[in-house]
């Protein structure tokens, strides 16, 4: 075998990875979720997963499909057409005999609610609100949903049309549907950790950058969905990559000894159905964001906390399709954090 194709099978894995090759070196943990997978690509690590209760079910490309409790669901995001790591927070379907749906009423409080389904029906709303009405635009997956606060009292959604999968829940997005009968069904969130040997096997308590590329699955209204939290089990020593979405912009946030390194330093915008690629900077006195191509948020004050275990997606109210997490130990990345997001 000889010219371009034995130099690029003969080629290192540095020099196969656009990622690594902006980075300029080799991470020491490479989730690919892309891949449908959960273990780490460099050293093999498998991240400890856990949604005891129920079941996920996710659109998959064709059509939906059941995740059993404790498996990872794996999604495809219609917007962008690629498969990732669909992390989803616990919820629960308000609205009964969701496979055979009917005009119902619900006893409600003032507090947020989210409407949602498949199809090209109309759900119209009386009583304690009268937003909406809600139009389906077309069959799965084209879903619609509305946020809408309701005073304290009786609810009623009356259907008409094609109404596929409908899903009434409290909150300000809509999550992976839940199926149910005759009463109301509870999904556990998802919690995906490493700790211990597998965590100290590849962080360096000195720092590093971390890389993930994902797609928001919902425009989200004064949540905060994490991407990635490391941290020692409690809020006094963190280090966060999240979105703001009250602005629609990523972030990240260092705590030490539960005093504030870092907080609130936004990004370029964010908005739902992209695919965006955030890099964060944080070792001591050096932190920065880079968002797709944009660095923000510099600072040169950081004393970096004592940490032992990293959690995924950990935000109760995040809603996200994760296609890769990598982290990179101090080295020529942290001053690459621009191009690692191109």
């Amino acid at each position: 075998m000889r010219g371009p194709l034995r130099l690029m099978l003969g080629a290192p894995p540095i020099a196969r990875d656009p990622l690594y090759r902006a980075a300029g070196q080799m991470p020491a943990f490479d989730l690919r979720f892309d891949r449908g997978s959960i273990v780490d690509a460099i050293g093999g690590i498998t991240p400890t997963f856990t949604r005891p209760s129920s079941v996920q079910t996710v659109w998959t490309g064709a059509g939906f499909t059941d995740f059993a409790a404790d498996v990872p669901a794996f999604a495809v995001d219609p917007a962008t057409g690629r498969t990732g790591y669909a992390h989803n927070p616990a919820a629960t379907n308000l609205f009964l005999n969701s496979a055979t749906p009917a005009t119902q009423s619900f006893t409600v409080t003032a507090q947020a609610y989210t409407l949602s389904f498949y199809g090209t029906g109309t759900i119209t709303l009386s009583g304690a609100s009268t937003a909406g009405p809600l139009v389906g635009t077309g069959a799965a997956p084209n879903r619609v949903s509305l946020t809408f606060t309701p005073s304290a009292g009786t609810l009623t959604l009356t259907l008409s049309g094609s109404i596929v999968r409908p899903q009434f829940e409290t909150g300000t997005a809509a999550t992976s549907p839940i199926t149910t009968g005759g009463s109301a069904v509870a999904r556990s969130g998802d919690v995906l950790t490493v700790s211990g040997v597998p965590f100290s096997s590849f962080y360096n308590q000195l720092g590093g950058t971390w890389y993930a590329e994902l797609s928001r699955t919902a425009n989200l209204s004064g949540r905060f969905p994490t991407i990635t939290s490391v941290n020692d089990g409690t809020a006094a020593n963190t280090i966060v990559m999240f979105l703001l979405d009250f602005a629609s912009r990523y972030s990240y946030s260092i705590t030490t000894a539960s005093a504030a390194q870092v907080g609130f330093n936004q990004s370029a915008d964010a908005a739902a159905g992209l695919i965006h690629k955030v890099a964060m900077r944080s070792l001591a006195n050096d932190g920065a964001l880079a968002t797709n191509g944009a660095i923000t948020g510099a600072d040169t004050a950081i004393a970096m906390p004592t940490v032992n275990q990293l959690s995924i997606g950990t935000s109760p109210l995040g809603q996200m399709i994760l296609y890769r997490l990598a982290y990179f130990p101090p080295g020529p990345a942290q001053a690459r954090i621009q191009q690692l997001t191109v």
